[in-house]
This record gives structure tokens, C-alpha cells and sequence, in this order.
């Protein structure tokens, strides 16, 4: 593993624990029963869209937050991976990484078992609200192909240009579940947390793995 990722490892470290930190916070907020600032905020800018464009732009956009999309993006990633780089460690870490980022969703609103705002399954809009899958899943997987594949683009511009789409997306698709009433603001921040807390682990722990493994190497 470079060193840049080696100097990097502090400062996600930070970011993970802050993650965590919005996550539980936010998560004793909704299990107060009480109706949140966060969430009030948004119902003018709901109702204001509500009948336009701007709302048939956030129904298709929000399929690429999907789970059958989101399973193609992976597997995408995965054969990019397994094509280009014959990195299998990086292929197994994004896998782990996307699968387990849905599976801890269903359990944590198994858990805390908060209505949605409305149910609407042409939208996946159903079962329980917190936190959003579509927020939590969108990040990890779209934020593990940033991870592996950015750094791989050699061109500055493409690079970032790369990034931005991708992180603009995972935005827009969180959005677009508030828009859509199928989730609270609140769900949707701790969807980004929790996802974006299982990206950082998922770094480390390829860069961790990586470096071990080149030192067991030099050992041999």
C-alpha cells in the first residue's frame, strides 16, 4: 500500500469516529418519540417540489439507489478489479463491504423500528424507516468504487471528475428519498453515517491487510 493511504489512516480514523458519533446521536433523537428540527426544516422544500419536474427527476433518480442497481455498480467494481488489477482482496473487501452494509440496515431498523412517512413500494418505500437503505447502501458502494477505482484513474481531471459524479449521486439519491416522502431527513443523515463509517473500516482494513502482507513477504 502507498504511503499517502499510511498518512491517511489518522485522519479516518477521525472521520470514523464521527460518523459513529452523528449516527448516535441522531439515533437517540428519533427514539425520543419527539419530532425533530432536522426533519420539520425540510417540509416547505417537500411541499415546494411536490407536483413538478424536480419530482419526476428524483423518482427515476432514486432507483440508482436500488438494490438490483446497486448490485450491478458492485459487481461492476468487482470485475473491474478482478480485469484490471487482479486485486482479490480489494474484490472481496467491496462485496463484503456492500452485502454487509444491507444487512446491517435491515438489522438497525429491525431495532429501532420507526415508521416511514408514507408507503409507496413502487418506490421501495416500504417496512421500516431507520435508518434509509438507499442512503447507507448508496455510500458504501458507490464510496468503496471512489476508494478503488479513483485512485487508479491516472488523469487529474478524470479523477476527480470521477469523484465528484459519484459523490453528487450519492447525494442526490439521499435526496431524492426525502423528496419522495419515503424517508425522514434524519433517516437518511444516519444512512450516510452509518454507510460512510463501514467505507472507512473497509479502507483500513485493505490497507492494514496490504501493508501486513507485503511485510510478511520481505520477510520470506
Amino acid at each position: 500500500m502507498r504511503k499517502v493511504d499510511e498518512k491517511n489512516v489518522p485522519i479516518l480514523l477521525i472521520v470514523f469516529f464521527m460518523c459513529l458519533a452523528i449516527y448516535f446521536i441522531v439515533s437517540t433523537a428519533v427514539q425520543s418519540g419527539q419530532p425533530l428540527k432536522l426533519d420539520q426544516a425540510f417540509l416547505p422544500f417537500i411541499s415546494s417540489i411536490s407536483g413538478t419536474w424536480m419530482y419526476g427527476f428524483f423518482y427515476k433518480l432514486t432507483e440508482m439507489g436500488s438494490t438490483i442497481l446497486l448490485g450491478v455498480c458492485a459487481l461492476i467494481v468487482v470485475v473491474w478489479l478482478w480485469i484490471k488489477k487482479k486485486d482479490y482482496l480489494a474484490m472481496a473487501v467491496v462485496s463484503i463491504g456492500v452485502a454487509g452494509s444491507d444487512q446491517l440496515n435491515r438489522f438497525v431498523k429491525g431495532i429501532i423500528e420507526r415508521d416511514r412517512p408514507s408507503i409507496n413500494a413502487a418506490i421501495d418505500a416500504v417496512g421500516y424507516s431507520f435508518p434509509s437503505g438507499h442512503a447507507m447502501v448508496s455510500i458504501t458502494c458507490y464510496g468503496l468504487a471512489v476508494y478503488f477505482i479513483g485512485k487508479h484513474i491516472k488523469s487529474t481531471i478524470w479523477k476527480n471528475s470521477f469523484r465528484i459524479v459519484l459523490c453528487l449521486l450519492v447525494l442526490l439519491i439521499g435526496l431524492s428519498r426525502i423528496v419522495l416522502k419515503a424517508h425522514y431527513p434524519t433517516d437518511v443523515l444516519a444512512g450516510y453515517s452509518l454507510g460512510g463509517a463501514i467505507v472507512i473500516v473497509c479502507a483500513l482494513f485493505y490497507t492494514w491487510f496490504t501493508n501486513k502482507g507485503r511485510e510478511y513477504s520481505k520477510r520470506v
